[in-house]
């Protein structure tokens, strides 16, 4: 089961460098055409599109492009040498989502450090007037921008494993085949299970957006074949990871999970996105699960261990004056 997490911090002052040292050149895309030409740079047109740090530029940008969802507007800053692509999904009834993509080669912390001071305190007006923002990115970027920001203390809820599919591992997972067993049916999440689902999800966004979600995104059901019951579920976040798995209780233990997540699975690739999700490294069974698979790929350091994965929610008192903190 795939979980978004969020995690709290709190901060009375905000000593962040605005020095002329501290200087970015950053460039900014806004047009959804532009922030494509973008991806397709750091994908070199495809080529590297099985990289792990490829997949939510690839995927929020498709399910942007191809599907009516408008609740959100998605926006991308590059670093003068590229080293960084950060894309900021912004709406009106979520704070804003960060996603800081990994570089190929690993932190460049200064410049992050640069990148992130100038996005949070001049490019999201809204950012550095509210004081808080949403992050999606790895350890070491979550642990730089709390020392950026100067916080005293900070309240996980979580830390996740991140899972993804190889080029290799579409190929195999397209070649398999996924059907209800006896007793049940495929369908999609419909607009009169919203409301069920979204009970169900202990990390749930908003309830506005995660219902615009659910009506323009692949999700997939698996429902009883007399009554029609939900038994197990799956959907799609903004940014593009498959989310949130459940199978009700009463239907445990009989493979609609797999099926599920597997037949999901199936129809982002037919729509050009890239299986990947985040597993709780607490939620031991999902995750020795993934771990067994033959279709997914654990995303790992050169040293063999794990890449952690935080989503989390910032709170930090925000300068008064304008253009970042003093």
């Amino acid at each position: 089961q795939s979980h978004s997490v969020s995690m709290v911090a709190h901060s009375e002052t905000n000593n962040v460098d605005n020095s002329s040292e501290q200087v970015c050149a950053l460039r900014e895309y806004n047009d959804l055409s532009d922030i494509q030409r973008i991806v397709d740079k750091y994908t070199e047109n495809g080529k590297q599109s099985g990289r792990p740090n490829n997949a939510t530029a690839i995927n929020a940008v498709i399910l942007l492009r191809d599907t009516g969802f408008t609740s959100s507007k998605l926006r991308a800053f590059t670093s003068e040498k590229s080293e960084y692509l950060i894309l900021v999904e912004e709406n009106v009834v979520q704070l804003p989502w960060i996603t800081i993509r990994t570089p190929n080669g690993g932190h460049d912390f200064p410049l992050l450090k640069m990148v992130m001071n100038e996005i949070i305190h001049k490019r999201v007006p809204s950012i550095h007037r509210e004081g808080q923002f949403l992050i999606d990115c790895d350890q070491e970027a979550t642990d730089e921008m709390m020392s950026m920001l100067n916080y005293p203390t900070m309240v996980p809820e979580g830390e996740f494993a991140y899972f993804y599919m190889t080029d290799d591992q579409c190929d195999a997972v397209m070649k398999e085949t996924y059907v209800a067993p006896a007793g049940y049916v495929m369908d999609s999440i419909r607009e009169h299970d919203f409301d069920f689902v979204m009970s169900t999800w202990k990390y749930c966004d908003s309830h506005m957006l995660v219902k615009e979600r659910l009506r323009h995104f692949p999700c997939i059901a698996i429902r009883t074949e007399n009554g029609g019951e939900l038994a197990s579920f799956m959907s799609t976040h903004t940014m593009g990871l498959l989310s949130h798995l459940y199978t009700l209780p009463a239907h445990r233990g009989k493979g609609l999970g797999k099926v599920t997540e597997m037949r999901l699975a199936q129809m982002y690739i037919e729509r050009g996105l890239r299986p990947y999700k985040a597993v709780s490294f607490c939620n031991k069974i999902a995750y020795e699960s993934s771990l067994r698979s033959p279709f997914y790929t654990l995303w790992k350091r050169k040293n063999g261990e794990p890449i952690c994965w935080n989503f989390g929610e910032f709170t930090y008192k925000p300068c008064d004056s304008a253009g970042g903190s003093q």
